[in-house]
């Protein structure tokens, strides 16, 4: 009252402050709650990103983990499976490859058997399929027959030069005999202590595998045949 202040007028005075003090202590403490909270819900995206990230990680990774185990296990079915295939497959080889052998090893034996009867020189003489010795002496005898048919046929004719020759052998030995024509008379293996006779129209060429085992007797006399063998051991004689 001295200085001229009203009381009731100062206390509406401190009371107004008061109050705007409140509200605006309300209001910041509003706004830090605010923000606490908006920090709160952005750490708590974070952490769910976070999570969502490794989550994704883990499954790519179980994903690859059974890719592997799966092809893993499918390489060992093959590595199981694939030593069937392959020894199939070698026997598959080893059968052509028989086959093969066996073919080449006829065609050279047929090659060799076709040079032989040509007249070539091989070294080593490819043994043709064995004649029965009643089929020889039966060729031989049909042949003595067929001259002298021929000679009794044909008296007009120039007279034949008949001849007798017999080949004995010491050991195995392939044979065969050519007429004038070059005609293919007999053509077989002789074994040891055998012997081939023959007698008509003359001249015969001789082919000998052996010529080293062979004694030939032409009409009762000896003939030698060392000059005709060569160092294969092959003879081939013509017999006049």
């Amino acid at each position: 009252r001295i200085v001229g202040l009203h009381e009731e007028r100062m206390v509406a005075l401190l009371e107004g402050q008061l109050a705007r003090l409140k509200q605006e202590k309300q209001s910041v403490d509003k706004e830090m709650s605010d923000a606490k909270i908006k920090q709160k819900r952005l750490q708590l995206f974070k952490l769910l990103s976070v999570v969502a990230v490794i989550g994704g990680l883990g499954l790519a990774a179980i994903w690859l983990l059974a890719g592997d185990q799966s092809d893993s296990e499918s390489a060992v079915v093959q590595r199981l499976e694939s030593p069937k295939s392959d020894t199939v497959t070698e026997n598959a080889i080893e059968q052509g490859t028989m086959s093969e052998e066996s073919m080449s090893e006829d065609a050279m034996s047929e090659q060799s058997m076709s040079e032989d009867a040509e007249g070539s020189d091989p070294e080593v003489l490819e043994v043709e399929p064995k004649l029965a010795a009643s089929e020889i002496t039966k060729n031989s005898e049909l042949e003595q027959d067929s001259a002298e048919n021929k000679a009794t046929d044909s008296p007009n004719d120039a007279p034949l030069n008949i001849g007798a020759l017999l080949i004995s052998f010491s050991d195995e030995c392939w044979i065969e005999v050519y007429d004038a024509e070059d005609r293919r008379l007999v053509s077989g293996l002789k074994k040891a202590g055998s012997s081939y006779v023959y007698q008509g129209a003359m001249p015969v060429r001789v082919v000998l595998g052996n010529g080293r085992v062979a004694e030939a007797m032409l009409n009762e006399q000896a003939f030698d045949l060392a000059p005709f063998v060569k160092k294969s051991g092959r003879a081939e004689i013509v017999f006049n």
